[in-house]
């Protein structure tokens, strides 16, 4: 299996990150200081797949209900980006990171998602089809 750095080069040899009893994670490089964390990330929980899942759920979801909708997976990085830092810097409402007031104004959230589109996604997001879920018998 042949595996990006992100940088656009691929990584031939492979090479142990950490091992454990209950297993190991490999990762393919030439260099594995060339390796940043983020590229770790994404190979140790298969992010871009998940990323996949997310996207088409979400616009099937919103297809579902009615409402036209799409992402892509670089829109979602971004969206899911955004609600980690949430979680560390943390505004008494939502809407707040996006004020215009200084002390609750937080421009990296304001300018990698709109307000709009931010809402959106959030009302959008979803993880598995309706369709095949067990319906509930009474």
């Amino acid at each position: 299996m042949s595996i990006s750095n992100g940088k656009g080069q691929q990584l031939s040899q492979p090479w142990t990150l950490w091992s454990t009893n209950t297993g190991q994670v490999n990762l393919s490089s030439d260099d594995p200081e060339d390796v940043d964390p983020v590229t770790v990330f994404e190979q140790v929980t298969d992010f871009g797949n998940l990323l996949s899942l997310i996207r088409g759920q979400s616009e099937l979801y919103m297809k579902q209900k009615g409402i036209p909708f799409a992402t892509n997976e670089d829109e979602l990085r971004a969206f899911l980006g955004t609600c980690l830092v949430m979680g560390y810097h943390v505004l008494p409402s939502i809407r707040d990171y996006w004020s215009t007031q200084p002390d609750l104004h937080m421009p990296f959230v304001a300018s990698t998602v709109p307000w709009t589109r931010f809402e959106a996604i959030r009302a959008a997001l979803h993880f598995s089809d309706n369709e095949k879920m067990l319906r509930p018998t009474v």
